[in-house]
C-alpha cells in the first residue's frame, strides 16, 4: 500500500506557491522523511495557509494568539505508532504558513525551500508525538540527523 499525502493551499497563498516546492516535490520529500523514520502505509495532509489562518488555529488550539510557522494535529499521539499490515495509518494534518516560512528563511539567510522542507519534517515528527518543548533534545537531534542525511 502506498503512502497518501494530501496537499492543499488556501486561496490567499496561491501567489506564493511558485516560490516553494511543487506538490510532487512535497510528496517526494515527505516520503523520504517517512523512509528515514521507517514509516509505511500512512496518510497525512499538508495545508499551506496564510498568517491569519495559522494565527487563528494557534489561538484556538494552543491558546497562543500569534503567528507560528507550523502546526501539527496528530491522529496518533499517545498511541502505539505501529502500522498494521494492509491498513493505512492516518497520521494527521500539518499546517504551514508560507509567509512565515519566507520570513524565517530570510532571517536565517537560507533558501525558502530548505525552510519548507524543515517545517514539513518538523511537522511530521510532531505528528508522531515528538515534542521539542518537553523532551531532552531528542526531537531536534533527530530532525538535524534527517536533514543532514537528506540534504
Amino acid at each position: 500500500m502506498k503512502n497518501k499525502i494530501d496537499i492543499s493551499y488556501d486561496e490567499e497563498v496561491t501567489s506564493l506557491k511558485k516560490i516553494f516546492l511543487k506538490n510532487k516535490q512535497v510528496t517526494e520529500w515527505a516520503n523520504a522523511v517517512a523512509a528515514e523514520l521507517d514509516l509505511h502505509d500512512f496518510e497525512m495532509s499538508v495545508y499551506f495557509c496564510s498568517d491569519e489562518q495559522i494565527r487563528t488555529l494557534n489561538r484556538d488550539y494552543r491558546n497562543l494568539d500569534e503567528v507560528t510557522d507550523v502546526l501539527s494535529f496528530s491522529q496518533i499521539e499517545g498511541e502505539d505508532v505501529g502500522f498494521p499490515a494492509g491498513k493505512r495509518k492516518q497520521l494527521g494534518d500539518i499546517v504551514i504558513s508560507l509567509a512565515q516560512t519566507l520570513r524565517q528563511a530570510a532571517e536565517d539567510n537560507h533558501d525558502p525551500i530548505a525552510e519548507e522542507k524543515m517545517l514539513i519534517l518538523h511537522g511530521m515528527l510532531h505528528l508522531l508525538g515528538y515534542d521539542h518543548v518537553t523532551d531532552n533534545g531528542e526531537m531536534m537531534e533527530l530532525q538535524g540527523k534527517i536533514l543532514e542525511k537528506l540534504s
